[in-house]
């Protein structure tokens, strides 16, 4: 689920995107969500979603796939405030020195994401 796909926005949004709009449950829409839509840690506090979390070069079928893309969010309610987020590398940078995640500094595919968050009034 990547920023601005129909699964991002059908978490994010109180509108359902339009290939969710006729979902039924035993004849219920599922939209609009019963609860507040849940928002990005990262893009309340920065604005915008890190620029990736995933970084992974492979090969299959005697061919390399690559994917350098945000899929992983801290989901919150309105009812949390976010102080902080962990700061994330830079994609050029990455791209510049780094063949591929895992690495010897980077364990995972992934980039550790983390936000100190506290409960609202």
């Amino acid at each position: 689920m990547q920023p601005g796909s129909e699964p991002y926005q059908a978490m994010t949004s109180v509108d359902p995107p339009k290939a969710y709009a006729d979902l039924k449950v035993s004849n219920k829409s599922l939209f609009p969500l019963k609860s507040s839509p849940f928002q990005s840690a990262y893009q309340v506090l920065d604005g915008e979603e890190p620029e990736f979390t995933n970084y992974a070069v492979r090969m299959f079928r005697d061919k390399e796939i690559s994917f350098m893309g945000c899929i992983d969010y801290i989901f919150i309610s309105k009812h949390w405030n976010v102080s902080a987020v962990a700061d994330l590398p830079e994609r050029e940078e990455t791209k510049n020195n780094v063949p591929s995640y895992p690495s010897m500094d980077q364990p995972s595919d992934h980039t550790p994401i983390a936000a100190t968050l506290s409960l609202g009034k």
